[in-house]
Order: structure tokens, then C-alpha cells, then sequence
């Protein structure tokens, strides 16, 4: 089954602005670097390289298999040390999130638990519940549109 990688890329590109970077550093249509041009994916300039690859450990919650060690990005040289820290901190916050949702969704095994996230959604998110992106059954509270963005992490 195909995996939407889209809504990732949108979380990236809302990261990478997030950190003072100008949107003229991503391509205007953001594609997954197996369509990209191998020129384009990590370039060899003569002062050293064009990107840097950052590996971000992923949590592994109860329930869920066969996910990666770790996760994988080439993250570009224009950025600092400090903006290279503060993309890996919020991936790394989003990636524990999910693990926390997860984890306390498993309730034991039974996978019909209530988490945090969800319920704290289910409270205050009203409106827009849909994402532009998302083609499913209708979402009518917060609690399923918290589980449906969880769900498509995974």
C-alpha cells in the first residue's frame, strides 16, 4: 500500500519556516527525494556538501510493528547549528507525541483507549476538523481528528 508522505512534508515545511528560514530554500513543489533528480539529493560544491544528514531515533509505542530505528534527513548547510538543533527538536516532539498517543490508545492490548491528546482535542478543536489532505469518513470531533493525525504518522 502507498504511503502519503505529504502531510510530513507540509509538517516540514511548516518546521522549516518556523525556524526563520525564508520559503525560497524549498522547492515551490515540495516531492519525495525518491522523485527528485539525484543531482538534486545531497550535490557534492566545492566547500564541502550541500546537506547533512540527520538521523532522529523513532520511539517505538506498544502495539505497533515494524516500524524504523530511526528516521532519516537531509537537512540543508544554509541552516545553523542552532536552526539544524531546533528542526531535530521538533521532529523529535512531534515523533513523541504520537509515541505518547499511541502508547495510551494500546490500554493493554484492548487499542481502545482514550489518550491525552485526544481528549484535550475532543475538548477544544471545533472547527476545521478536516485536513485538506484527508479523503476518509467524515471527522465530527476532535477526539477522531486527533486520531486520524496520529494515525497517519504512522
Amino acid at each position: 500500500m502507498p504511503i502519503n508522505i505529504q502531510p510530513v512534508l507540509n509538517l516540514m515545511q511548516s518546521i522549516l519556516q518556523s525556524v526563520g528560514q525564508v520559503n525560497n530554500l524549498l522547492p515551490p513543489s515540495i516531492l519525495p527525494p525518491s522523485l527528485l533528480p539525484t543531482s538534486f539529493i545531497a550535490p557534492p560544491i566545492a566547500q564541502g556538501i550541500l546537506y547533512t544528514e540527520m538521523a532522529i531515533p523513532v520511539p517505538q509505542p506498544p502495539g505497533v510493528t515494524g516500524l524504523p530505528p530511526n528516521v532519516y534527513f537531509d537537512v540543508s548547510n544554509l541552516f545553523t547549528a542552532e536552526q539544524k538543533q531546533k528542526i531535530k527538536d521538533s521532529i523529535s516532539g512531534v515523533l513523541f507525541t504520537w509515541f505518547l498517543h499511541m502508547s495510551q490508545k494500546w490500554n493493554g492490548g484492548a487499542n481502545n483507549g482514550l489518550s491525552q491528546l485526544a481528549s484535550c482535542s475532543n475538548t477544544y478543536a471545533t472547527k476545521s476538523l478536516r485536513p485538506v489532505w484527508y479523503h476518509g469518513v467524515a471527522i465530527t470531533n476532535g477526539r477522531k481528528a486527533a486520531e486520524v493525525a496520529m494515525d497517519q504518522i504512522t
